[in-house]
């Protein structure tokens, strides 16, 4: 299994330019099927959401873990 993580998009607000981050957070099986998705505002909060991944589908130890990152620039390019 996988982690893959897909920035799609960025949200801007008037107060001080603050811009939040809307990632896709998937968990990929074997055969490249998604598990699960979950939507994360937040580098934070994206963050969490891999370690509870981790935490929960994979042994530490004997497990190889990857993790994809997609930035939001390359998946502008794949929409």
């Amino acid at each position: 299994m996988k982690i893959v993580v897909k920035q799609i998009d960025e949200l801007k607000g008037n107060f001080k330019d603050k811009v939040v981050e809307e990632f896709m957070v998937y968990l990929i099986d074997q055969t490249g099927r998604p598990l699960s998705v979950n939507i994360e505002y937040g580098k934070a909060a994206k963050n969490d959401r891999i370690t509870y991944l981790i935490e929960k589908h994979f042994d530490a130890f004997n497990d190889n873990i990857e993790i994809d990152e997609v930035s939001y620039d390359e998946f502008l390019k794949t929409v």
